[in-house]
């Protein structure tokens, strides 16, 4: 059932951003989810095979049956958060004190660009928003966010300037160091 909620969702952004002119990322669906699909078939088969030969252990079920290790990252891609990671989470405040967590931002049908340590730019793209976050001590402009303990810098190992597109689907585009 994750495999094929996350099909949808991966080809229903893509196929939203060929309705509005750009095929790119519909390119990439067969590829990305192909992989995926193999490697979740491959999983079963192994439990399977494992009950069928009777094992005790055959109805465990460890934490790569939980999908959240999925990568579209290219192989040849060197270590650390690159394209087609998914996007960690951390917490965030508002000026106003309020909490949230990045993954809110995230949440719903369009991309999300995070500035660190900078204003955002003005997002002209349609489906686009945008947000910077500050590190604490720093005092907020308006609509500034707030990384909580600078976990967000840390995990987007960011310097000043860095900015970050998170696809619809919550794995990283890119990651460009400022």
């Amino acid at each position: 059932m994750n495999t094929g909620v996350q099909d949808a969702y991966n080809l229903g952004w893509k196929l939203a951003a060929a309705l509005n002119g750009d095929p790119g990322p519909l390119e990439t669906y067969e590829s990305e989810r192909r992989a995926v699909a193999r490697r979740v078939l491959g999983l079963s088969t192994t439990l399977l095979d494992k009950h069928l030969e009777g094992h005790e252990d055959a109805m465990h079920r460890g934490t790569e049956t939980h999908q959240l290790d999925i990568s579209y990252r290219d192989a040849a891609d060197a270590a650390g958060l690159t394209a087609g990671d998914r996007a960690p989470d951390a917490p965030l405040w508002r000026g106003d004190g309020s909490a949230l967590r990045l993954f809110d931002l995230f949440r719903g049908p369009h991309a999300t660009r995070l500035t660190f340590g900078a204003p955002a730019e003005a997002t002209e793209v349609a489906g686009v928003r945008a947000y910077s976050i500050v590190a604490p001590g720093h005092r907020p402009e308006p609509g500034q966010l707030i990384a909580v303990d600078g976990h967000a810098f840390a995990d987007y190992a960011t310097t000043a300037g860095t900015q970050v597109l998170v696809r619809p689907d919550g794995y990283l585009a890119w990651h460009r160091q400022g």
